[in-house]
C-alpha cells in the first residue's frame, strides 16, 4: 500500500516487519510492527503502526542522525558527531551490548566503539544479526553473529570482508526471546574534571533539558583535586553542597531509582594513603591543603565490604591503575605519550582502586582527572566470586555483572565544544523506582561498624587484616570482615525508623563572597573560616558514629566561624563575622611543589596538575 509521507525522507531502511527512515532534520521514524523493540519507542509493540512515528528519545535529546540501517529485528543509526546507536533485537550482541544483559533493547543505545586512531566512522551496515560499522582508514569492526559467538563480539575484520559470509537468516527461524529490557530508563549525565566550568556543563545539559521540559538536575559528585577543601571538610560522609547538589564525601553509597551509586573522592598518593583524616582550615599544617583531598586506605576499606553486593555505578576521580590494559592503550599514547612511564610502571592511577573494581564488578565505573576520554570494558573471572566460604544468602547476593564499563571523560572549556567532557548514558530502571536519593542501608551499617577505625591523625593507620590458621596457632579475635550482617542491618534500620530518603536539609554555614574582600589583582589570603554543618551533625548523632566535622572544629577554635545561617537569624553582620579571622600566619598559599603541570602548551599555566612525585619529570620536557 501507498503510504504518503508529511515530509521528505532522505533515507528509508527495511528490517522483517519494520520500516526506519530519517528526515533532512536527522530526525528518525519508524513504522510497522515493535515485537522485539524495533520501533524504538521504549516498549514491545505488538500492533501495527502504519503512520511514522518519530523515535523521540534520539530527536529529544538534540542527536542528528546522518545514516541508518535496518536488518532483521534490529536498528543503528550514525550520527552527526560520529556516534552510533541502536535498538532492537539483540540476541546475538549485535547492538554492542552483551546478550546476556538484555535480549531487547526498545530504545537507541550507544555503541562503546573502540578509538581507532581517531579515525571517523565512514559507513554503518547491517546484515542478518550482525552490524557492520567502517572507519575511514579502511578498518571494518562487526558486532553480532559472526564468528557463531553466544555472546558480543567485537572482532576486527580483514579490510577486504564481505557479508556473503554471514549465514542466511530465515523469518521463521526466530530465535526465542530472553526477556525484555525494563521500559522505564534513567538519563544519567557523566562530566569529566569540572575545574569550575559548571555553567558550562548545565549550559550544554539545559539545551537538552529545554526541548524535554523536565525539572532541575540532580548533580552528585565526587571530590577530585580542584575543589574546595574547607568546605568538602564541613561533609565528610556526604550532604548538599547548595540545593540539589549531593557530594558523596570521602567515600559513600547512596540510592537512587533503584540504582546503588559509590563513589571515592580524591587521588592516591602513596605517602598519605594510610593516614588518617586530619586535614581542616586553615590547612596550615606543611602541605595539608594539598594532602586534604588525598585517598585514603579506610575509605577504600570500607567500600570493600560491599564485594558481594550489587553495585551499578562507581565513581573515581583518578583512573584505576591498570585500566589501559583493557582498553585500545596505543590509541591513549598517540594522544598522551607523556602517559607512557606511567602506564609501564602500574602509576597512572590508584592501584587500590583497580582492586576494588575487581572486588565490586559495578556496571559502570566512571573517572575523570587525566583530561581525555578513554573506555574499556573489564570481564570479571567468575571463579572469583567462587573464592573463600561464603554462606548461601551471601551468595545469592553476589553481583551478577560479569563486566565493568569504564568511561573517563575530558573536562570542559568555555567556548569549547571538542572537548569531550560530557556524555549520556540510558540506565534501565523498574517502573516503580523511587526517584529521590536515599541512604544505602548496607553502607550504613558499615560505617558503624567500622567507626572505630575512623582517626583523626596524620599517622598512619592499621587496618585489620585477615589471619591464616594454617600458619599460626593463635587466631586474632579482631573482625576483619565487615560485610553487614542482618542483626547489624536490623539496627539500622530502627535508627532509621525504616525511612532511608535524604532529607533535603541544606542550610549555608559560610557567607556570600563579597566583593571587597579581594583586592583587585590579588587572592583573597586571609585563612578560611571553618563551620559546624548542621547536616554532619544529624546525621553522626542518627547514625551513632564520630563527628569528624566536630572533631575538626575543635581543633580549628580559632578559625570557627558562626553559620551564616545563624548570623542571619541574629542580624550578626557579615564583616562583624570576617572580622574574627586570625592575621595570616602560616597559610600555604603556594604552588606544591610535587604537583606537576601537564598540557601547559594546550590549556595554559596550572591548568592541570597530577598529585605525583617525578613519575612525569621528563614530560614538561616532552611538552615545551
Amino acid at each position: 500500500s501507498f503510504i504518503k509521507m508529511p515530509f521528505h525522507v532522505r533515507k528509508l531502511t527495511a528490517g522483517n516487519d519494520h520500516l526506519a527512515l530519517f528526515n533532512p532534520l536527522g530526525h528518525v521514524y519508524t513504522l510497522g510492527t515493535g515485537t522485539r523493540g524495533e520501533l524504538g519507542h521504549g516498549c514491545i509493540e505488538q500492533g501495527q503502526w502504519t503512520e511514522p512515528k518519530i523515535v523521540s528519545d534520539l530527536s529529544d535529546a538534540g542527536i542528528n542522525v546522518t545514516d541508518i540501517s535496518s536488518s532483521l529485528w534490529h536498528n543503528i543509526a550514525l550520527t552527526d558527531e560520529g556516534d552510533i546507536y541502536g535498538w532492537g533485537w539483540n540476541g546475538y550482541g549485535q547492538l554492542g551490548i552483551l546478550p546476556e544483559e538484555c535480549s531487547i533493547q526498545p530504545t537507541p543505545y550507544p555503541f562503546d566503539l573502540p578509538d581507532i586512531l581517531d579515525e571517523k566512522v565512514e559507513s554503518i551496515n547491517c546484515v542478518g544479526n550482525n552490524s557492520f560499522i567502517k572507519f575511514s582508514n579502511g578498518k571494518n569492526f562487526c558486532f553480532g553473529e559472526v564468528g557463531n559467538s553466544s555472546y558480543m563480539d567485537s572482532k576486527e575484520l580483514e579490510g577486504n570482508a564481505s557479508t556473503s559470509t554471514i549465514k542466511d537468516f530465515e523469518s521463521d527461524d526466530q530465535p526465542e526471546m530472553k526477556r525484555a529490557r525494563h521500559h522505564k530508563h534513567l538519563r544519567v549525565a557523566v562530566a569529566g574534571c569540572s575545574h569550575g566550568q559548571m555553567d558550562t556543563i548545565y549550559e550544554r545539559l539545559t539545551n537538552v533539558e529545554k526541548q524535554r521540559n523536565t525539572a532541575p538536575i540532580l548533580t552528585l559528585f565526587i571530590g577530585g583535586n580542584h575543589e574546595s577543601s574547607g568546605y568538602l571538610a564541613e561533609l565528610p560522609y556526604g550532604g548538599w553542597v547548595a540545593p540539589n547538589i549531593w557530594y558523596m564525601g570521602y567515600a559513600s553509597v547512596i540510592q537512587f531509582a533503584g540504582l546503588r551509586i559509590a563513589g571515592l573522592s580524591g587521588i592516591f598518593k602513596s605517602n598519605d594513603y594510610n593516614k588518617g583524616h586530619f586535614e581542616r582550615p586553615p590547612f596550615q599544617e606543611h602541605g595539608s591543603v594539598v594532602s586534604a583531598y588525598h585517598v585514603r586506605s579506610i575509605d577504600v576499606f570500607r567500600l570493600k565490604q560491599l564485594r558481594d553486593s550489587k553495585i551499578d555505578i562507581c565513581m573515581s576521580h583518578d583512573w584505576p591503575a591498570g585500566i589501559t590494559d583493557f582498553g585500545d592503550c596505543n590509541w591513549l599514547l598517540k594522544r598522551k605519550p607523556y602517559f607512557a612511564e606511567d602506564i609501564q610502571f602500574n602509576r597512572l592511577g590508584n592501584p587500590a582502586t583497580m582492586n576494588l573494581l575487581h572486588e565490586l564488578k559495578p556496571f559502570h565505573w566512571f573517572a575523570a582527572h587525566l583530561h581525555v576520554r578513554f573506555t574499556a570494558v573489564v570481564h570479571h573471572n567468575k571463579d572469583d566470586e567462587e573464592k573463600g566460604t561464603k554462606t548461601d544468602e551471601i551468595k545469592s547476593s553476589i553481583n551478577s555483572s560479569r563486566v565493568t564499563n569504564f568511561l573517563a571523560l575530558d573536562k570542559p572549556m568555555a567556548n569549547e565544544n571538542r572537548r569531550r567532557f560530557l556524555e549520556y548514558i540510558d540506565i534501565p530502571i523498574s517502573e516503580d523506582s523511587s526517584m529521590e536519593l536515599c541512604y544505602d542501608p548496607k553502607w550504613l551499617a558499615i560505617l558503624r561498624t567500622t567507626d572505630h577505625l575512623t582517626k583523626f591523625t596524620d599517622r598512619s593507620i592499621n587496618l585489620p587484616l585477615e589471619t591464616s590458621s594454617k600458619n599460626s596457632e593463635e587466631k586474632t579475635t579482631e573482625r576483619f570482615d565487615f560485610r553487614p550482617t542482618k542483626e547489624e542491618l536490623e539496627t539500622v534500620n530502627t535508627l532509621f525508623s525504616s525511612d532511608f530518603h535524604i532529607p533535603l536539609n541544606f542550610q549555608r554555614t559560610a557567607p556570600p563572597e563579597i566583593e571587597p574582600l579581594i583586592s583587585k589583582g590579588k587572592p583573597n589570603r586571609q585563612p578560611s573560616l571553618y563551620y559546624r554543618n548542621p547536616q554532619s551533625q544529624q546525621f553522626c548523632e542518627k547514625l551513632g558514629i564520630q563527628d569528624l566535622n566536630l572533631q575538626f572544629a575543635q581543633a580549628s577554635v580559632n578559625f570557627l566561624g558562626i553559620p551564616y545561617f545563624l548570623s542571619e537569624n541574629t542580624q550578626l553582620s557579615i564583616s562583624e563575622e570576617i572580622s574574627t579571622k586570625i592575621p595570616n600566619e602560616s597559610t600555604n598559599n603556594g604552588k606544591n611543589p610535587e604537583e606537576i603541570d601537564l598540557e601547559e602548551d594546550e590549556f595554559g599555566e596550572n591548568d592541570f596538575i597530577v598529585d605525583v612525585k617525578g613519575s612525569l619529570k621528563n614530560s614538561e620536557n616532552n611538552e615545551k
